[in-house]
């Protein structure tokens, strides 16, 4: 078998086939063998040749060891061979209109940052005396106004930033229709995002950053996904049934597993603690009793190899969490949401052995009595954000205020999420 790498760069130009799709082309490639060739470039820095063209042929092909031939291509460079993929992308008559967009768009962006701006190029292939702008010449070539190739550039643009966000996953949703998304809502999702400092997309994983809501945990890792608690008020579920192809399910995902090694803490982390601190599982409920033991262990070896790091984890199943030995930079938690989750806490949290121990009462839906609120060192109190199962709600104030007593009483800390913004707002008798 040929040994190929794959560059996320280039397989995120690549447009994502559907699920129905995909299936019809293995049963194709599984009938027939990959009669196609797969596009390589055995690029400048030599190594193992880079995969172009026929990513879904190979993830096929590598999967159940079907030979495949290949053709290597010439590049001067990225920008060269990411223009080549364009082209023949557009060039297919599977290309959905969203695709065309993206690719249009993205075109541009790469020229445009190749070249420092939207400037002009030797082109006159309108027959007049003067060069044409990038914006132009692209829209020429495409057939469609300069103002149409900008217009697509903040699309693709709007399209990556929720991929650095939610995965590629998401991109592959988007572009393929899965999502359901018009234009607008793609644009105006984006705008929601925390803005992220540009980066190279390369193939290995990183974490992603969080927003302001999370502002305790600047980035969020998920290397599992997928939740059968089935909370009302899930927000993630929305997320996961509008991007992922498997929807909710729970999923390992062990090509995460390297993002602490690939991710540098920033400079902001030697004074603020929360640029430092690793969301785990924001997508899933790492410690549910339907997720093996092997991918709890190895999600934790990988924490434990990342000193550099605090990951924080919660879970609604606390029973679980005694059987795992914590290394220092793990903080470790539970949502207690209801009365009824404290005692099942509070008896798993006199076992735990984590540096951190913390609840988050987010959303806070009833008031809460502790019996025993020494076992923990944090207590998070939020509102409760939107989802498809409810509108953003907030708790009544008595509840926060006689929880951050209880805090008080026994030397706890207690931190407000930026969701929760109840305040007593009372006058004064007589007034």
């Amino acid at each position: 078998m040929n040994e190929i790498r794959i560059d996320q760069q280039f397989k995120s130009w690549i447009a994502p086939l559907t699920q129905d799709e995909f299936e019809q082309l293995e049963a194709n490639i599984l009938k027939d063998g990959c009669r196609d060739p797969l596009v390589v470039w055995n690029d400048v820095n030599g190594g193992w040749p880079v995969l172009i063209d026929g990513h879904n042929r190979y993830t096929i092909c590598t999967k159940h060891n079907i030979p495949f031939k290949t053709i290597d291509m010439q590049f001067e460079s990225y920008i060269e061979a990411k223009n080549w993929i364009v082209y023949n992308q557009i060039g297919r008559r599977n290309i959905t209109p969203d695709q065309r967009r993206y690719l249009i768009g993205k075109l541009y962006l790469e020229e445009k940052k190749e070249q420092g701006g939207d400037r002009k190029s030797d082109d006159f292939s309108r027959g007049n005396n003067f060069p044409l702008k990038t914006a132009e010449r692209i829209g020429e070539q495409f057939g469609v106004s300069d103002r149409t190739v900008k217009n697509n550039a903040d699309y693709a643009d709007a399209v990556d930033t929720i991929a650095d966000t939610y995965g590629d996953e998401s991109r592959d949703a988007i572009l393929s229709g899965t999502a359901k998304m018009t234009n607008k809502e793609v644009i105006e999702t984006a705008k929601t995002l925390p803005e992220q400092p540009p980066k190279e997309r390369t193939s290995l994983p990183t974490f992603n950053q969080t927003n302001d809501n999370i502002e305790w945990a600047r980035w969020s890792w998920n290397p599992v996904t997928g939740c059968l608690h089935g909370c009302s008020y899930c927000y993630a579920r929305d997320i996961a049934n509008r991007f992922y192809p498997e929807k909710f399910e729970p999923t390992f995902r062990p090509e995460r597993l390297t993002a602490p090694q690939n991710t540098k803490p920033p400079a902001a982390g030697v004074d603020d603690i929360g640029f430092r601190n690793v969301f785990v599982c924001s997508m899933a409920d790492l410690f549910g009793d339907w997720v093996p033991d092997e991918w709890i262990e190895q999600v934790i070896d990988a924490v434990r190899n990342a000193p550099q790091w605090n990951f924080i984890f919660l879970t609604k199943n606390p029973k679980r969490l005694p059987e795992w030995d914590f290394p220092d930079n793990a903080w470790v938690g539970t949502t207690i949401d209801t009365q009824d989750r404290i005692e099942a806490a509070e008896e798993a949290f006199s076992r735990v052995k984590a540096s951190v121990k913390f609840v988050s009462c987010e959303p806070l839906l009833t008031p809460l009595r502790f019996n025993r609120l020494h076992y923990f060192d944090w207590v998070i109190i939020g509102g409760q954000s939107r989802s498809s199962g409810g509108q953003e709600n907030q708790p009544e104030w008595e509840w926060v205020e006689d929880l951050v007593n209880q805090c008080r009483g026994d030397s706890v800390a207690v931190y407000f999420k930026p969701n929760l913004t109840v305040r007593p707002r009372e006058y004064p008798r007589g007034v």
